[in-house]
């Protein structure tokens, strides 16, 4: 291999036997890189995998290397961010990989593109945060720092940089939005006089009265329904299909006997689209809200002025559960909020477990219906 050009390759033996080809990197003063693995097992194959790294710029490692150049790809399944996120053990979802990606090329990309990655200092985040808040609401902008955080993070990590610029850096105060409750009297209203397509009325009942969130109650199937209780393992969204719930964490959720009933008559997922391109598919969860908001105007809920999100539902059922004294570790649990202290019931869950969260269920379920 010859000294001049910028990386070397050589073979290793696996413990498999098989041998495959990894490569080391000099930076400008002519230090060697931690050994990394092409994936390749013949050296003209190798040599085309470090050219593409070369030619992209991904041994850039010294102060030449840009931030569009140490960016690209970040996000995606095959970066080191996410490589080293799965090695950890740390779960990421498809969803928060894209909405990352998103915030880096709309927000951070167009301002820091041509800026070297070690020339970056804290008054230049300064200068972004000035610029982007011309532009984007706080919660955005707080949003893309978040991201730009993780980036420097990573560029420590790769002894790219040595201090990140965004540490211990102020957020921008959100003002919150004003947002009101329905009363039991309504949520009686829209069950019993909305107007509903197909199997939304069902999936309005469900919502209110677990306090699922929209994309779990789209990802249930058939073998996910007990006699008094819900399995809830996934979510799902058009985009990536079924997936993991939002905490990467499985739950079981309480539900009335006779609603269990009901839903265990129906087979594979449970609500799917009755129209459309996606025939038999989950359910279009933004179908679902058209339908809502309609019903809230058909009702006489105005529901714009009274803040009411896809949030609604879960925050009446979480409000009602407090009005009916159940525990707060319990209805973190079956709310399914990251920091309850009872997540770890799911290996030894037990429905009596949870009484009090099955005598007000119970009490909602006869308001609403009967």
């Amino acid at each position: 291999m010859r000294v001049t050009e910028p990386y070397t390759i050589f073979p290793r033996t696996l413990s498999s036997g098989k041998t495959v080809y990894y490569y080391q990197f000099r930076d400008d003063k002519g230090h060697r890189s931690s050994a990394k693995s092409t994936g390749c097992t013949t050296i003209s194959s190798a040599k085309r995998f470090c050219q593409k790294l070369y030619n992209e710029g991904a041994f850039k490692k010294d102060s030449s290397l840009s931030f569009s150049v140490y960016t690209q790809d970040f996000f995606s399944e095959h970066s080191r961010y996410y490589k080293w996120k799965v090695a950890n053990k740390e779960r990421i979802s498809r969803e928060t990989m894209l909405a990352y990606d998103k915030f880096l090329r709309n927000q951070l990309i167009p301002f820091f593109s041509d800026y070297k990655i070690t020339a970056i200092k804290r008054s230049d985040v300064k200068e972004w945060v000035i610029w982007a808040n011309d532009k984007w609401s706080p919660k955005t902008v707080n949003s893309a720092q978040t991201v730009l955080n993780l980036i420097f993070k990573q560029a420590i990590d790769e002894e790219i940089i040595e201090n990140n610029p965004c540490y211990n850096l102020s957020f921008r105060t959100i003002q919150k939005k004003h947002r009101e409750l329905l009363t039991i009297e309504e949520v009686r209203d829209l069950y019993n006089n909305g107007k509903w397509w197909y199997d939304n009325k069902l999936i309005f009942l469900l919502d209110i009265i677990t306090g699922m969130r929209i994309s779990e109650v789209v990802a249930l199937q058939s073998e996910d329904i007990h006699d008094n209780y819900i399995d809830v393992k996934h979510s799902y969204s058009r985009q990536f299909g079924l997936g993991s719930t939002k905490t990467n964490e499985c739950r079981f959720v309480p539900i009335p006997t006779e609603l269990a009933k009901t839903l265990r008559l129906r087979r594979g997922f449970l609500f799917i689209n009755h129209e459309g391109q996606n025939i038999g598919k989950p359910l279009n969860i933004n179908s679902f809200y058209t339908n809502l908001t309609e019903n809230y105007t058909y009702c006489g809920i105005d529901y714009k002025s009274r803040g009411l999100t896809v949030h609604t539902n879960r925050d009446f059922y979480n409000t009602y559960l407090e009005s009916e004294n159940v525990p707060e570790p319990k209805i973190r649990a079956v709310i399914g909020h990251k920091d309850s202290s009872m997540t770890n019931l799911y290996t030894y869950w037990k429905p009596d477990m949870f009484s009090e969260v099955y005598s007000a269920q119970e009490k909602l379920y006869r308001i609403i219906t009967e």
